[in-house]
């Protein structure tokens, strides 16, 4: 617990988006973007620099941790936990 509060997107115990992230916007104008995306153009932003790996990498992770007990921060909340020889994907 006590590395959990020391990362740098978690201060005073709230988590926050590290820098770069795309930040949401408030108010009406925010919501009418939120909106817009939602019903015109699924949605879709463009992904930061250095928020995602390649996939190869990825793969190449994973598969390096098989065999072992892992966990894989998959983005926001989702995880990929394998324990015990059983995998279990976390999408809150």
């Amino acid at each position: 617990m006590s590395k959990i509060r020391t990362l740098p997107v978690v201060r005073n115990g709230r988590f926050y988006n590290p820098p770069g992230a795309p930040q949401p916007s408030c108010g009406p104008s925010g919501f009418a973007a939120f909106v817009w995306r939602r019903l015109w153009d699924n949605g879709q932003r463009e992904v930061p620099p250095g928020h995602a790996l390649p996939l190869d990498e990825v793969r190449a992770g994973i598969q390096a941790h098989w065999h072992e007990n892992a966990l894989t921060w998959l983005g926001h909340a989702a995880f990929l936990i394998r324990l015990g020889g059983k995998t279990l994907l976390t999408d809150p």
